[in-house]
């Protein structure tokens, strides 16, 4: 059946399978110094607009994508696949997460259900995060994140965010009411109720990572959309940088598509970070390679092999 985050496919630790040996990753004892960077956790979803909810989305609102001079475009090798048009119902993308050469953890995305909301068709999308035991000791993470997602526009209609952590306990929603232009927050924790105005066609962290998958991603092409964080909008832009065979790790060469995504406050460009996204060139545009460049040193996500699994 499909892989899932739980006790019945995890290892030893209850995270899953430690990295292979030839991964070029290990894990001793010293990782546990990454969880004074809590931000980490939010790395694969936060991968696409990676995205991942609040601190989730601070990834992304936090993170500055800004030109790398260095890095010239590399001329297109060979055809570059049309992406399919649906999302991939049933579809769950396992990902080990990585500070510096330590693994921290395991994020998992999945769609877990084609369901009704107001009815309205929608994809049920679900974000896991957690740690594992290096980084439990200093700084335990269990976070999850629910989008409800029209299966037509891929716009978010319901964002709901628990989480669980080292000093730290969240449980709250957002909803959108495109018509109206507003949103509506809701904490169950403290019971605080509130509006927000919104923007037509408004993405959360996880219905982002799914919208920029279904786009024509052609080198020297920009996307923008408009990301809800904290209740307030973000503009995402999302440049796709090159088509090329890439050596990634746990999966050899890969025809992929390297886009990287940057956000703007107010037209102001955030300026914390840099992060890439590798895509497979294949109608699924599966991430296969995120990396973060942060102040506290770089933050991957790598697709296990055994991911994506597609069971309908």
């Amino acid at each position: 059946g499909p892989q899932q985050m739980d006790d019945r496919t995890a290892g030893k630790n209850g995270m899953g399978d430690a990295p292979p040996a030839d991964s070029g990753f290990s894990d001793p004892a010293g990782a546990s110094r990454s969880g004074k960077n809590p931000r980490l956790k939010w790395l694969v979803i936060a991968g696409l607009t990676l995205l991942s909810f609040v601190p989730a989305a601070s990834i992304l609102a936090d993170t500055n994508f800004g030109p790398k001079t260095r890095e010239a475009p590399f001329p297109t090798r060979g055809p570059i696949s049309s992406p399919i048009q649906q999302i991939p119902e049933g579809e769950i993308l396992v990902y080990d997460i990585y500070w510096l050469f330590f693994h921290v953890g395991i994020g998992q995305i999945r769609i877990q259900e084609k369901t009704l909301l107001d009815g309205r068709e929608v994809f049920h999308a679900v974000g896991k995060v957690r740690s594992n035991d290096f980084l439990s000791k200093i700084y335990p993470v269990e976070d999850i994140a629910e989008s409800w997602i029209d299966i037509h526009t891929f716009e978010s209609l319901k964002f709901k965010k628990k989480t669980a952590e080292k000093g730290r306990h969240a449980d709250d929603q957002d909803t959108f009411d495109a018509p109206r232009l507003k949103g509506r927050h809701e904490s169950f924790l403290t019971g605080l109720k509130k509006e927000f105005d919104i923007s037509l066609l408004t993405h959360d962290i996880l219905s982002a990572f799914y919208w920029v998958r279904r786009q024509e991603l052609l080198p020297g092409r920009s996307f923008k959309m408009v990301l809800s964080v904290d209740q307030k909008d973000r503009t995402l832009e999302v440049d796709v940088l090159r088509h090329e065979m890439k050596n990634l790790p746990k999966h050899g060469t890969v025809d992929s598509i390297l886009i990287e995504p940057k956000t703007r406050v107010n037209g102001v460009l955030q300026k914390k970070g840099r992060a890439w996204i590798y895509l497979k060139n294949d109608g699924f545009r599966t991430p296969v390679y995120i990396k973060f460049e942060t102040k506290f040193g770089a933050v991957t996500g790598v697709l296990r092999p055994s991911s994506p699994s597609r069971p309908r």
